[in-house]
């Protein structure tokens, strides 16, 4: 049985929880960008759903409308299909704003569980996590 919209999303919470910071990539100008695969084995939100057979180091800079546009069979990955692309788009927006707010002290995982509970609220899904602000 394949998962649903709901047990999807809280798996990558947790994921993103567990890891602890976003999935970056310094470029060749010096500055951390946001990336499907970062530097020490990180993964944004999406990232962590393209499977490392599939995932091509071209797809990085470009948000997920762009490279399923490029890569239609990305759709056939099942979280994907499930999720759809307004849903992923909201989940990797969420991912790629939650750099640790030095301007109000909020850590990487206190922003991304504020971030995650208004795309949950959003898309009709439910909140499981316990959000310390």
């Amino acid at each position: 049985m394949a998962a649903t919209r709901q047990e999807i999303f809280d798996k990558l919470v947790v994921d993103l929880v567990c890891q602890g910071k976003t999935s970056t990539r310094t470029d060749s100008y010096g500055y951390e960008r946001c990336s499907y695969r970062g530097e020490n084995g990180t993964k944004c939100a999406v990232g962590m759903l393209i499977p490392d057979h599939i995932y091509e180091p071209e797809m990085e800079g470009y948000g997920v409308t762009d490279i399923v546009n490029a890569r239609p069979e990305l759709m056939n990955i099942p979280e994907f299909k499930t999720l759809g692309i307004p849903l992923l788009g909201d989940i990797q927006t969420a991912h790629d704003i939650c750099k640790p707010n030095k301007a109000h002290n909020l850590p990487f995982v206190d922003t991304l569980l504020r971030e995650m509970r208004i795309v949950a609220i959003h898309n009709s899904l439910e909140w499981h996590f316990k959000v310390v602000i």
